[in-house]
C-alpha cells in the first residue's frame, strides 16, 4: 500500500509449493525444485510486444507485432504512419501495448510530440511597371488606376497587402512609391514596388483667383496666386531638409470680383437745355459724358450692371431693371427733354426705388453718379437741400452707397454739397472730362505671409497716380520651408481717387503647397550570421542575438518593422532563416534589407523525442518513442505537399531508469537442508538464481537500483543503501549462513525499511 509494490513469489526445493506461500503472501508465484532451472527466469521476467499505433491529428494507423510468446530477451519493433501532408503544424502520438508474463492485463504507454511541415519556397510578386502621366489641371493631381501585382506561389492562399503608397483609383500628386507585400501560409514573404509620377508640364497661369475688395468708386481690386499651383508638392533638399520656395501673386485693378452696380442720376431740368438763366444747352455734352462712363464701367469685369434715373421737376426711372446692355443704358438718358425745375431728392429717391425693385440683380457694391447742372430748387415751398440730404442718407444707410457728384456747366460743387454729401467734381464741359477723376484707382502694395513670416512689396508710383485703366502688379514671397503643408495669406492694398484711406483685400489659400522629403530612407542589416547549435537544445535549435536594423532618413523619422523571419533573441531552427526588414518614412517611401541566420549542428539531433515509458508488474518496462520526424519537415522546392513517414519505436525493456528491485532471500535452516521442510541444501542454487536475476535486472536500462534483505528467525537488511553495484548486491546474500526458523514477515518488514 505504501509503495504500490508488486510481490513476485518463488517457491523452490522438493517441498517448494506456491500454495504454501500464497496462504501467507498475496501475488503471483512461480515454483521450481531447482532454483537454478533455466526456465524459471523467463517465467518471472518474460514480456512481449503486442501492437503499436500512430495517431496524426486523429488519423490512426495501427501495426500488430508478430511476437506471440513471452521471452526474456530485449525486444523492439518499428511501426509507421504514412501519408501526404501540406504545410502546417501537426500533433502526433505513438501508443504501444505490451504485456509481461505475470500481468493479467496488457500495459500501454503513449508518446506525444508535434512537428511542422514548412514551405521554404518564397512566393514571387511582380508589380506593374513605373507609371508616368501628365495632367494640365490646375491642381496637378490625376486619378491613376493600375492592375494588381501578379502573385505566384507553390501553395495557394498567399495574401497580398499594400504597405505604402496609394491604392489604385486614388488621386496622385508628384511621385508616389507604391509597395506591395505577399505572405504565404508558412510566413514566407516577398515585396515589390513601383512609382506613380504625375507631371504638370504647363500649369495654367493665374490658377487661384482668390479674394478682392471694392473701392469706394465701385472699382474692385483683387489678387491671385500665379505660382505654384494649389496642392503643389515641393521636395526638400537632401542636405538641409528644407526646400527653397517662391510664391508669386498678381494684384489687379479693376479686379475680377464681379458685384458692382452703378446708378446714373442725370439732371434733365430746364438748365440742362439753357433755360432759366443757364448759359448754354449742354444736354449733348452730358449724353457724351454718360456714353463714355457707360463704356468704361462695362469694360470692368467687376461691374455687374447699371441703372438710369433722370430728374427735373420730377424723377423718372429710365431702366426698370438693372442691365449691362450698353445700348439700352445709353438710350435711357438720351431721349429726355426739358423738365423745368431741379428736384435733386426726387432723383435720389428714384435711385432708391430702382435698387429696391431689383434685389436679385443688384450688386454688393452700389455707386451713384449724380450729375447736376443747376441748383436743387424743388420742392418750391420746402427745403430742397434737406430733402436731398435725407434721400442721400437713406441710400447710404440701406445699401452702403457712395455718391459721387459731378457739377457741370455753370454750376459749382458749392451748390450741390449742401444738398448731397459726398465727393464732388466740377467740370465745365462734361464731354471731355477725365473719367479718372471719378474712376481712377492705384495699387499701393502686396503682402504674402507663409508660416508666420510676411514679406511686403511696395508698388512703384505711376503718373498720373490714379487712372481708370487696368493695372497689374506682382508681389512675391521667397524663403526656405521645412516639411509640412502650408497655408498662404495675401493682402493687396489699393485706393480710389477720391477716397480718404486705402482699402485692403485679404484672404488665405489653404494647403497651397506641401513640402515633402522624397529621398528614400536607407536601412542596413547585419551580416549573415552562422552559429553551431548547443547540444542542450533539442532538434538542433539555437537562440541567436543580433542588433535589429533601423532606418536612416535625412529628414524626419522612419518606422522599421520585420516582415519575415524570426526576431532578435528567438530560438532559430536548423538550416537557413532569412530575416527581412522594411523601413518606411512619413510619406510612404520605403527601403528594405535582409540577412540570413544559418544554424548548423555539432551533433545530430537525438532520435528519441519526448519518450514515454511504463513498467510491468515484474519490474520490466515498456517504452514508446517517436524516432522521426524531428520538429520540422521542409517541403521540396516548389512543392506544396510532401510524402511523410512517421516512425515510432516500441521496445522492452525501456531505457529510462525508474525501477527499484528488492530481493527478499530465505536464509532459514530449510535453505541448508536442516529442520522442517527441504531436506536438501539449496543455498548455492539460490545464490546462483539471484546472481542471474541480478545480472538480468541490471542489464535493463529501466532498472534504477536494487536492495537485498535476508531473513530466517529474523530479518536483516544486507544493503543499507539501494545500489546498482552488481558485486555489492551479490555479496550481500552470498555469505549468509543458517538462521533458524522462517520469519517471512521479518523479511518484508526489512524490505520496507
Amino acid at each position: 500500500l505504501d509503495y504500490s509494490a508488486t510481490i513476485l513469489k518463488v517457491a523452490v526445493g522438493i517441498n517448494g509449493d506456491c500454495s504454501v506461500l500464497n496462504s501467507a503472501i498475496p501475488g503471483p508465484c512461480e515454483q521450481s525444485v531447482d532454483p537454478a532451472d533455466a526456465d524459471l527466469l523467463p517465467r518471472l521476467l518474460g514480456t512481449k510486444l503486442i501492437s503499436g499505433y500512430i495517431s496524426l491529428d486523429g488519423n490512426v494507423q495501427e501495426t500488430v507485432f508478430p511476437t506471440t510468446t513471452f521471452t526474456l530477451d530485449p525486444k523492439g519493433e518499428i511501426f509507421y504512419w504514412n501519408g501526404i501532408l501540406t504545410p502546417g503544424a501537426y500533433n502526433v502520438s505513438a501508443n504501444v501495448t505490451g504485456q509481461d508474463v505475470q500481468g493479467a492485463e496488457p500495459t500501454s504507454v503513449v508518446n506525444t510530440d508535434s512537428f511542422s511541415v514548412v514551405d521554404l519556397t518564397y512566393p514571387t510578386i511582380t508589380c506593374p511597371a513605373d507609371i508616368t502621366v501628365s495632367t494640365e489641371n490646375s491642381t496637378c493631381q490625376q486619378v491613376v488606376t493600375f492592375r494588381d501585382p501578379v502573385i505566384f506561389d507553390n501553395c495557394p492562399s498567399a495574401t497580398t497587402q499594400q504597405i505604402s503608397g496609394l491604392p489604385s483609383g486614388s488621386s496622385f500628386i508628384g511621385t508616389t512609391i507604391n509597395t506591395f507585400e505577399v505572405t504565404d501560409t508558412s510566413g514566407n514573404q516577398a515585396i515589390c514596388s513601383f512609382t506613380v509620377t504625375v507631371s504638370c508640364p504647363n500649369p495654367p497661369p493665374d490658377v487661384i483667383p482668390d479674394d478682392g475688395a471694392f473701392l469706394e468708386n465701385g472699382v474692385s481690386i483683387s489678387w491671385e496666386i500665379s505660382s505654384p499651383a494649389i496642392g503643389s508638392v515641393i521636395p526638400v533638399s537632401s542636405s538641409n531638409c528644407t526646400a527653397p520656395v517662391t510664391i508669386n501673386a498678381l494684384g489687379t485693378s479693376p479686379g475680377d470680383v464681379a458685384g458692382s452696380t452703378y446708378i446714373f442720376v442725370v439732371d434733365k431740368s430746364g438748365s440742362t437745355f439753357g433755360c432759366c438763366g443757364a448759359p448754354a444747352d449742354i444736354s449733348g455734352e452730358i449724353n457724351t459724358f454718360f456714353d463714355r462712363m457707360t463704356d468704361e464701367v462695362l469694360s470692368y469685369s467687376s461691374t455687374k450692371n447699371v441703372g438710369v434715373v433722370t430728374f427735373g421737376t420730377v424723377a423718372k426711372i429710365r431702366t426698370n431693371t438693372l442691365t449691362s446692355d450698353a445700348a439700352q443704358i445709353k438710350n435711357a438718358y438720351r431721349s429726355v427733354g426739358d423738365s423745368a425745375r431741379t428736384c435733386c431728392f426726387c432723383g435720389l429717391d428714384a435711385a432708391h426705388t430702382i435698387l429696391n425693385n431689383n434685389p436679385a440683380t443688384r450688386g454688393t457694391q452700389v455707386t451713384i453718379i449724380f450729375l447736376g447742372d443747376g441748383i436743387c430748387n424743388e420742392p418750391e415751398n420746402g427745403d430742397p437741400n434737406q430733402e436731398s440730404m435725407d434721400s442721400a442718407m437713406a441710400l447710404k444707410s440701406q445699401y452702403g452707397a457712395t455718391i459721387y457728384k459731378v457739377a457741370v456747366g455753370g454750376i459749382s460743387c458749392s451748390a450741390l454739397d449742401p444738398a448731397i454729401d459726398g465727393p464732388c467734381i466740377e467740370e465745365q464741359d462734361p464731354a471731355t472730362m477725365d473719367l479718372g477723376r471719378i474712376l481712377g484707382t492705384k495699387l499701393i502694395s502686396g503682402e504674402v505671409s507663409v508660416g508666420g513670416i510676411s514679406q511686403t512689396t511696395d508698388f512703384p508710383l505711376m503718373f498720373p497716380e490714379f487712372t481708370p485703366f487696368a493695372k497689374v502688379n506682382t508681389f512675391s514671397w521667397t524663403g526656405s520651408l521645412g516639411e509640412g503643408t502650408y497655408d498662404v495669406s495675401a493682402t493687396l492694398l489699393g485706393q480710389a481717387v477720391l477716397a480718404s484711406a486705402p482699402t485692403a483685400a485679404t484672404d488665405t489659400v489653404t494647403s497651397l503647397i506641401t513640402v515633402v522629403d522624397q529621398t528614400l530612407p536607407t536601412i542596413t542589416c547585419p551580416d549573415d550570421i552562422s552559429v553551431t547549435a548547443s547540444t542542450g537544445f533539442s532538434f538542433c535549435q539555437q537562440v541567436v542575438f543580433f542588433s535589429p536594423p533601423s532606418g536612416i532618413k535625412n529628414c524626419g523619422s522612419t518606422t522599421t518593422e520585420q516582415v519575415s523571419g524570426l526576431g532578435n533573441g528567438s530560438l532559430y531552427p536548423a538550416g537557413t532563416t532569412t530575416n527581412v526588414y522594411v523601413t518606411t518614412d512619413l510619406y510612404g517611401n520605403s527601403a528594405s534589407c535582409s540577412f540570413d541566420v544559418i544554424v548548423s549542428c555539432s551533433l545530430p539531433p537525438p532520435t528519441d523525442i519526448n519518450n514515454d515509458q511504463g513498467f510491468f508488474a515484474n519490474g520490466n518496462s515498456l517504452k514508446s518513442a517517436i524516432a522521426f520526424p524531428s520538429s520540422v519537415i521542409n517541403l521540396p522546392a516548389g512543392a506544396c505537399e510532401a510524402p511523410v513517414s512517421i516512425q515510432a519505436l516500441a521496445f522492452s525493456p525501456g531505457d529510462a531508469p525508474g525501477s527499484t528491485v528488492v530481493f527478499v532471500v530465505d536464509k532459514s535452516s530449510s535453505t541448508f537442508g536442516e529442520g522442517q521442510g527441504n531436506p536438501v541444501d539449496l543455498s548455492d542454487e539460490i545464490n546462483a538464481f539471484f546472481d542471474e536475476l541480478t545480472d538480468t535486472y541490471l542489464s535493463y536500462g529501466s532498472t534504477l537500483n536494487m536492495g537485498v534483505v535476508t531473513y530466517g528467525t529474523t530479518g536483516d537488511i544486507r544493503t543499507s543503501l539501494l545500489t546498482s553495484d552488481a558485486q555489492q548486491i551479490k555479496q550481500s546474500y552470498g555469505l549468509i549462513g543458517d538462521s533458524g526458523r522462517t520469519c517471512c514477515a521479518c523479511g518484508f518488514l526489512k524490505r520496507k525499511q
